[in-house]
């Protein structure tokens, strides 16, 4: 996204500035990709961690532990949650997903979906939907997958 700034100099000059905005998303759910058996992995915390460090991906959590503000609180250790997704009833995830999307930032450059679930893969030239197991949870080479498709602009 480009942002188009005017400044004025102190000699009355107009200036016009371009700001390049990029609006990355990670759309993060939580059993089957960074929690396995009903345990969080610290494993799987810090390859999340890792794709935010690497990337600057802003976080929205798509997971049906979004309405625990116990479980947010836990996650913000590891990586800071931007916002949630919306519940939208007797939907698949990948319609609450889109929902935000189109509300927050119809001109995001890149979002990736890591998710455990087939209902919430969606098929963009924008997004890059990766399904992990849910008994394994999130790999390393997922993880890496995610990283070189969000920095590949």
């Amino acid at each position: 996204m480009i942002r188009h700034i005017l400044t004025i100099t102190n000699k009355g000059i107009i200036i016009p500035f371009f700001i390049f905005i990029i609006m990355k998303f990670l759309f993060l759910d939580i059993d089957g990709v960074v929690s396995i058996n009903n345990d969080l992995s610290q494993e799987k915390l810090i390859f999340v961690q890792e794709i935010v460090n690497q990337t600057d991906v802003k976080i929205i959590l798509s997971s049906s532990w979004r309405f625990d503000e116990s479980m947010i609180e836990v996650l913000e250790n590891y990586f800071p949650i931007t916002d949630v997704t919306p519940q939208l009833e007797k939907q698949a995830r990948k319609y609450e997903i889109k929902q935000w999307l189109k509300i927050n930032s119809p001109d995001f450059e890149k979002a990736v979906i890591l998710d455990d679930r087939m209902d919430a893969m969606l098929h963009h030239s924008k997004i890059l939907s990766i399904k992990t197991d849910s008994y394994f949870g999130l790999s390393n080479e997922q993880a890496l997958t995610a990283i070189e498709f969000l920095n590949d602009i």
